[in-house]
């Protein structure tokens, strides 16, 4: 029997390991369950990008000539490249200038990949495509071989960006809002000088309080019950549907964040102008100055920043108890819903000191500043810096690996009517009240609803993973017709894709009463049982519907807090769930 090829040889053909600092090529395996992928920027020849994905004990790589772009239209041209040893995923530095590939590369993003079809039959076939969860790219992508022309030797595939909520037209922001390592925090000057990387103390989560200290990391902020101004309001009024925008908002007495006002604390006024909304004294919101206060977010609804600073001043009491102290992605659009788009969940420089900032180790071993906001001011600050969505983790910082909450996203394919998932909802509900937990709805502005379980921050996340995956697909085959629980669109048409991978570690989803960065600002809204019959879309909620909803005391979470319930033992046993790591 013939010997495997080797799938290293070529790339230890090309280099001179006495010469340069690359590892040397030999084939392994992660243990990991999930396969790394990884980006370095390479200045060689000419600058590019090296886009690599870890298959079979190798990374397989791809040359991006311009790097990736955000936008679905811009069809990357990708030249693929010998195999690379596991071991280049960690490589940062600089290549001797007379060896191959000589010149400095970064270590410019980082993370996991998920192949949506066969990885194997996609490089045979020439189209793989696969999900992303890394720090800078996101989202579905795929990678396409384009047909050779006659007497080419090289192979040329294209990167292009999936169509989802995170893709944007401004393809290239991706590339212009990140300029140093995702390891290091260096530019590619200072890699090119040989400075050294910027240390980080990091809290472990895995150590004790006395273990993180005698290591000598940096003591956890406080974790005391997030707090925010109690506000008084006006709104003006349009005069259509009733609808209301928050137009001033002044601090009072400091308020545990935790209790939500009745209808004595916001009170409603109309505006006798629109001028007053864009004077120097309405600029600043609990302390927080709004740099272009007069610019539109919001097109028909006229919605500007000022205006949606307020909101969140006025929302913040009824947000905070679920998103404060939570680590947060967030969605920013500076230009508005109509200009370009970024996804961030690292704090840049620059950012108020409102919005902060805490280490984390990564179930990859590496570490980043994840930010999180303690009050209403750090939710105002992120307005400031053009958020329009905030995404949240599903556990507290201090708390990473027990998560607070479960949650099953049902995402209809397009063309199903809404009236299909709100059945589905009320179905999911009653088989987690079988099984003996509680679950509340949310509408996320977008086509979906949320079934959301609290929890007792108890159970480890591969606990939470389990459970989820295995009730989700239940459903999926005992009525396949109707459910999925794997998210290929192909397996979605006609169905209702039950995502439960958002009950992961690192996983994110929309925060309640946050905005979306869609046409008409609608808001991911909090509902009842009882409510979600009534309502024909799950994107009917904007600003002032909010704001009359706060006023009028309508808050169907009030009692939340009382729930106590978590992922027991008996619970996971009766379903037959497995750990998912």
């Amino acid at each position: 029997m013939a010997a495997r090829r080797d799938p290293l040889a070529e790339y230890n053909k090309r280099r001179d390991f006495s010469e340069t600092r690359e590892p040397r090529g030999s084939r392994s395996h992660c243990r990991s369950n999930r396969k790394r992928f990884l980006v370095q920027k390479h200045d060689a020849t000419r600058l590019h990008y090296d886009f690599r994905l870890e298959w079979d004990g190798v990374l397989k790589s791809w040359a991006v000539t311009r790097g990736p772009s955000l936008n679905p239209q811009d069809k990357r041209l990708a030249v693929r490249t010998e195999d690379h040893p596991l071991a280049y995923g960690d490589f940062e530095g600089t290549i001797p200038e007379k060896q191959y590939g000589g010149g400095t590369v970064m270590l410019w993003d980082t993370g996991w990949w998920e192949p949506e079809n066969d990885p194997d039959e996609g490089l045979r076939e020439g189209k793989l495509t696969f999900h992303l969860h890394g720090e800078r790219m996101q989202g579905g992508w795929a990678l396409v071989r384009m047909r050779p022309r006659p007497g080419e030797k090289r192979e040329n595939w294209l990167l292009i960006k999936e169509g989802d909520d995170i893709a944007t037209e401004d393809g290239e922001i991706l590339l212009e809002d990140y300029q140093t390592s995702v390891t290091t925090g260096r530019s590619m000057d200072e890699i090119a000088a040989g400075e050294g990387e910027r240390k980080k103390h990091v809290w472990a989560s895995n150590r004790s309080t006395s273990e993180n200290l005698r290591a000598g990391a940096v003591d956890p902020p406080s974790t005391k019950q997030s707090k925010s101004p109690t506000l008084s309001t006006r709104t003006i009024s349009e005069g259509q549907r009733k609808r209301k925008e928050a137009s001033a908002v002044t601090p009072e007495t400091p308020k545990p964040a935790t209790k939500s006002r009745g209808k004595s604390q916001v009170k409603a006024a109309k505006a006798s102008s629109t001028k007053d909304s864009s004077s120097a004294a309405e600029e600043t919101v609990l302390g927080v100055r709004i740099t272009h206060p007069e610019r539109i977010l919001f097109e028909g609804q006229s919605i500007s920043k000022l205006d949606l600073a307020r909101y969140y001043a006025v929302v913040a009491d009824r947000m905070l108890p679920y998103a404060a102290e939570h680590l947060l992605s967030l969605v920013r659009a500076p230009q508005g819903v109509k200009g370009p788009r970024f996804y961030q969940k690292h704090a840049s420089e620059g950012f108020p000191d409102e919005i902060k900032e805490v280490p984390v180790t990564e179930s990859s071993g590496e570490t980043e500043n994840y930010m999180y906001v303690r009050d209403a001011k750090g939710v105002v600050a992120a307005v400031q810096m053009g958020t329009l969505e905030f995404h949240i983790w599903g556990s507290r910082f201090d708390k990473l690996e027990t998560p607070d909450r479960l949650i099953f996203d049902l995402d209809p394919d397009e063309g199903l009517d809404f009236a299909v998932v709100k059945t589905a909802a009320v179905a999911l509900h009653d088989a987690l009240d079988e099984i003996g937990l509680k679950s509340i709805p949310m509408v996320t502005g977008g086509k979906g609803v949320h079934v959301i379980v609290p929890l007792v921050a108890r159970a480890t996340w591969p606990e939470a993973k389990g459970f989820a995956k295995t009730f989700a697909q239940g459903f999926a085959e005992r009525e396949p017709d109707n459910f999925v629980a794997t998210m290929s669109k192909e397996k979605r048409k006609g169905r209702i894709f039950i995502d439960w991978l958002r009950n992961e570690r690192g996983a994110t989803a929309i925060a309640p009463y946050s905005t979306r960065a869609r046409s008409g600002g609608p808001v991911a809204t909090p509902i009842s049982w009882d409510e979600l019959s009534a309502l024909e879309a799950a994107n009917g909620f904007r600003i002032p519907d909010i704001l009359e909803r706060i006023e009028s005391g309508i808050d169907p979470w009030r009692d939340l807090g009382k729930v106590r319930q978590s992922l027991t033992r008996k619970i996971l046993d009766k379903l037959g769930v497995e750990d998912v790591d």
